[in-house]
């Protein structure tokens, strides 16, 4: 995937002096702080939208962090970094969509309104203790649209449980060209003034 954004970043960057590294670590440290900052108010906070994503625990949202900048003889390396690995789901270029399949049962169990939490977490799996102590029977049944749906059922009251599928396709809503396009204007005016600074 080729960005834009960095590849002007990138020319700004050859044109600078050799004897600006400093400058450069705390540009680019700087700017990894405040794209983590909006990642986590901007992207990460509020409802699921085409470019945003709902944090149902907290736990995706508060592990963002800035990387502190490595400098080697020919380049300066930095940005943010998530601390959990279901992030690799909802990372990626606008338009596409990751698969998902169950790794050690036959279905994937997507749990319904009745089986969220208010932040919209599962309360649990299908066969889990909480679906046992608040339904006296559970019962399968397919839907009109041909996907097999859990029921559970007390007294005469009946709900929808879990949906189960084969597979999911969960479509990418963290776009690493957005985050670096949102970065990009500020890091070039810095670098400029930079440049304007050393001659």
């Amino acid at each position: 995937m080729t960005i834009k954004g960095l590849e002007k970043v990138k020319r700004a960057f050859k044109k600078l002096p050799d004897n600006v590294g400093d400058e450069l670590r705390d540009i680019i440290y700087g700017e990894s702080l405040l794209l983590s900052t909006h990642l986590r108010d901007d992207i990460l906070t509020g409802g699921t939208s085409k470019n945003k994503l709902a944090t149902q625990t907290g736990k995706l949202k508060n592990s963002v962090r800035a990387l502190k900048p490595r400098m080697s003889a020919k380049s300066i390396k930095g940005g943010v970094v998530f601390g959990t690995n279901y992030v690799n789901t909802h990372v990626g270029q606008k338009g596409s969509k990751k698969e998902i399949r169950p790794k050690n049962s036959k279905w994937l169990t997507i749990p319904l309104d009745a089986m969220k939490t208010k932040g919209g977490a599962s309360r649990g799996s299908a066969q889990g203790a909480w679906v046992k102590g608040h339904y006296d029977d559970t019962f399968f049944q397919k839907s009109k649209a041909g996907n097999l749906i859990l029921f559970g059922s007390s007294g005469k009251k009946i709900t929808p449980l879990f949906v189960l599928k084969k597979s999911v396709k969960i479509p990418a809503r963290i776009h690493p060209e957005e985050l670096l396009d949102w970065v990009e204007t500020r890091i070039l005016k810095r670098v400029d003034n930079l440049n304007v600074n050393t001659n």
